[in-house]
């Protein structure tokens, strides 16, 4: 939001609120971790994709595993086709071997190893429903086409030690609009047009569920009607949580346990987005002991 604009809104709520605080959302991104998050840090990533010697979908597999190490490498910071990918063939290898898994990583020098195995691909179903949708000024008749896969991916540590199995069991569906309706053989063909870039996207999917991912969440931030403290909530708008903490500390005063507990509040919040989370614990203890004013999530 362009900042004259944001400070003259937020004087003119201010101005209503007849001095007392006002507790104002502000967008901010935050990185969120799951349970299936794995911590790589210090280490070298490979991907192997294992299937069948002349396996039908052994295309699909390499897109999948293209997938998970772009966004792996994405994720990490890494460079651009650092994560290496490699196609091992079932008869030869297979993870339900230790001495092949030590092989694996051996072979190809990654401290972690992500093994895609067992992708299995369905059959394509074409549906027509009869109702239409209004799309580009008219209406249009609908095709849904999907096709079933599943999948296991298997993350091995340092020491060759399985440290994450996921499975995935699902279909994609494509939705395609024409006017006149198309058949099944024209919409499943329109469909494998794009399968190669449809697995490349379900990797990438697949590998996001191993690394924390920025999430746009809405934080709430107390604001007095004040130039500083103004300036302080457009600056953790644009994401410049040093310099609205910097204003903030300075109001942190026990004469005012009003402010110093609303400035603390917004401290934790800053700490909570700088990842820093056992400081911002300490500052929303503070915030809670200056006065009843409690830390807002």
């Amino acid at each position: 939001m362009n900042r004259n604009l944001l400070v003259f809104a937020v004087s003119a709520i201010m101005a209503a609120s007849c001095g007392a605080p006002l507790s104002l959302s502000v967008p901010v991104e935050k990185r969120v971790r799951s349970e299936n998050n794995v911590d790589f840090s210090g280490g070298t990533v490979a991907v192997v994709g294992i299937s069948p010697l002349g396996y039908k979908d052994s295309v699909l597999l390499s897109s999948m595993a293209m997938g998970v190490a772009e966004r792996l490498e994405s994720d990490l910071g890494a460079d651009s086709g650092s994560i290496y990918v490699y196609t091992m063939f079932s008869s030869q290898i297979g993870t339900s071997s230790p001495a092949d898994v030590k092989y694996m990583a051996a072979y190809t020098g990654g401290d972690f190893l992500i093994v895609l195995d067992s992708l299995h691909v369905g059959d394509y179903s074409a549906v027509h429903p009869d109702e239409r949708v209004y799309a580009d000024g008219r209406y249009m008749v609908q095709t849904f086409v999907s096709i079933p896969y599943s999948l296991v991916m298997k993350v091995y540590g340092p020491e060759n030690t399985l440290v994450r199995t996921l499975r995935r069991d699902s279909a994609y569906e494509w939705v395609l609009l024409s006017p006149q309706g198309l058949s099944d053989v024209t919409a499943i063909g329109k469909a494998q047009e794009s399968l190669r870039n449809v697995f490349s996207e379900l990797g990438e999917s697949l590998a996001q569920e191993l690394t924390p991912q920025w999430v746009l969440q809405e934080k709430s931030i107390y604001v007095y009607d004040n130039d500083g403290w103004i300036q302080a909530y457009y600056d953790a708008a644009e994401f410049r949580w040093k310099e609205a903490m910097d204003f903030w500390l300075t109001q942190v005063d026990p004469g005012n346990a009003e402010k110093a507990a609303c400035a603390a509040a917004n401290i934790s919040v800053a700490c909570e987005i700088l990842e820093m989370d056992a400081l911002a614990a300490r500052w929303r203890e503070k915030s809670e002991k200056f006065s009843d004013y409690t830390y807002l999530r």
